[in-house]
């Protein structure tokens, strides 16, 4: 017996091109998408806390001492928000340690966003009475960290950093 078989070439077959041009494809489309979100991540997100951490290393010392010279000095700094989003205003009482006003040093707050500092916001503050400093905020509500600086002759004597929440 004789089996006669007769085979039809109208199916479809799959070839060496068929598969190089379906991994080209594939692995084109993940370099895409790769590139897309490297570039949504890099020009979305500017929240670095400090740009070297080896020279922020290096000034911890300095950091440590002025830190204990901050508290040597028992200081009493009490910050107070008034307003809404379109006017916020932020005085600051400073005391020293005997509870005299601290008064004739230049004075700066700094609404600084948890997350993307392009969105930080500085206000200067003016003394407008012994140990009362005051400024005008342009802050949106929102949960910052209220960073508050006191120096005199360029040298910082105070800072304090505290998370508020805006409303």
């Amino acid at each position: 017996m004789s089996l006669n078989h007769t085979t039809s070439d109208q199916g479809f077959r799959i070839t060496g091109w068929h598969v190089l041009g379906s991994l080209l494809a594939f692995f084109g489309a993940v370099m895409v998408v790769n590139v897309v979100m490297v570039w949504a991540a890099l020009s979305t997100f500017g929240g670095v806390e400090t740009s070297s951490s080896y020279k922020a290393g290096l000034e911890f010392t300095d950091e440590m001492e002025r830190a204990a010279a901050q508290r040597g000095l028992g200081w009493t700094v009490n910050a107070e928000l008034a307003g809404n989003a379109a006017q916020r205003i932020v005085s600051v009482d400073a005391t020293d340690a005997t509870g005299n006003s601290v008064a004739g040093l230049a004075a700066e707050a700094t609404f600084a966003h948890p997350a993307d500092e392009r969105q930080d916001r500085q206000v200067i503050l003016f003394e407008t009475a012994p140990g009362r400093y005051e400024g005008d905020a342009d802050v949106p509500d929102g949960v910052w960290s209220l960073r508050l600086a006191f120096s005199q002759d360029g040298e910082v004597l105070y800072r304090s950093r505290n998370r508020v929440t805006l409303r």
